[in-house]
Order: C-alpha cells, then sequence, then structure tokens
C-alpha cells in the first residue's frame, strides 16, 4: 500500500503552514528504502515531496510504501506523483490517504509534484534518489569527523616540533 499525509481538507492552509517547517529542516528526497532491486521491483520506503497546489502554495507531503512496487521498463525514468487533485482539494482524499501519492513509469518526468527515485536506460538502472540522512547518522558521521580532525591536528604538531614546517607550506 502506497500512502501519503499532510493533506488535510478542512484545513488547508494547515498543510502548507506545517510544510514549511519541514521545508526549513530538510530538501524533498527519500530518507528510507525505495531501493530498485532485480531491475524490476522497489522496496518500501518513506519520502518527502514537495507539491506546488494550483494557487502556487508549496506542501511537502510525506508518502510511504510498505510493500514492495513491481515495475517493467527498458528505458525511461521511475518516480513518486502526488495528484494535483488530492492537494488542491483534500475534501477528495481517501480518509486511509491512499490514492494520493503513486509510482509512475514513463520516458519524460512530469513538471511538478513528483520526486525522482530511478532511471533505466537499455534495461540498466541507475538510482537517482535524493537520499535524506538521518540526524543519527550525522551525527555519527560528524563525530568520526571529529576524531579525524583532531589526531590529523596531533600529526601536524609533531611535524612542526620536528622541523617540517617547511614542508607543510
Amino acid at each position: 500500500m502506497l500512502r501519503a499525509s499532510l493533506i488535510n481538507g478542512i484545513g488547508i492552509n494547515l498543510d502548507a503552514d506545517i510544510s514549511k517547517h519541514i521545508e526549513t529542516l530538510t530538501d524533498p528526497g527519500v530518507f528510507d528504502g525505495f531501493i530498485v532491486a532485480n531491475n524490476n521491483t522497489i522496496s518500501p520506503g518513506k519520502a518527502w515531496v514537495q507539491a506546488t497546489r494550483t494557487n502556487g502554495e508549496t506542501v511537502f507531503v510525506y508518502v510511504e510504501m510498505k510493500s514492495e512496487f513491481s515495475f517493467s521498463l527498458t528505458d525511461g525514468k521511475i518516480w513518486l506523483e502526488i495528484k494535483q487533485e488530492a492537494i488542491d482539494n483534500g475534501l477528495l482524499n481517501n480518509e486511509d490517504w491512499s490514492g494520493i501519492a503513486s509510482i509512475k513509469t514513463w520516458p519524460t518526468l512530469p513538471s511538478q509534484n513528483f520526486l525522482l527515485i530511478a532511471s533505466v536506460a537499455a534495461g540498466q538502472v541507475k538510482d537517482e534518489r535524493s537520499l535524506i540522512p538521518k540526524i543519527q547518522s550525522v551525527a555519527t558521521r560528524t563525530t568520526t569527523l571529529e576524531s579525524k580532525v583532531e589526531k590529523s591536528e596531533k600529526k601536524i604538531e609533531k611535524l612542526e616540533e620536528h622541523g617540517a614546517s617547511s614542508c607543510l607550506e
């Protein structure tokens, strides 16, 4: 099942306001899954898709796919797409938020309301996901980087102590 949320027909401006908070923290992209395997299936996943309403207002839509998606494509693109009418009038949406997002395949991309997952050329799949790192992985990477910088600084100090500073310039 593929479901999308942050589309509320009762308080349509609320979606845009909440989206602005998300926009300040991240870009559209995949933060879990949507991996193409065996050139014919996409794994379950979670993503933020930016969509633009007819009035020009942008919203970030949370999309979650809970089961594998099978496809057949020799050349073209694979993407998540948000239906225009779903973001323009939330009252039309299903209560379980299904039917708002879909996975599409075609040689050319739409002009808006989509997130590219992969492209296929001559039967070979290229991962096109824009990955959003989770805060935990960013913290781990930062800690690792700080440790490497600290070790490098100590090594440079030792080189300077031994008169190798002229080689470092």
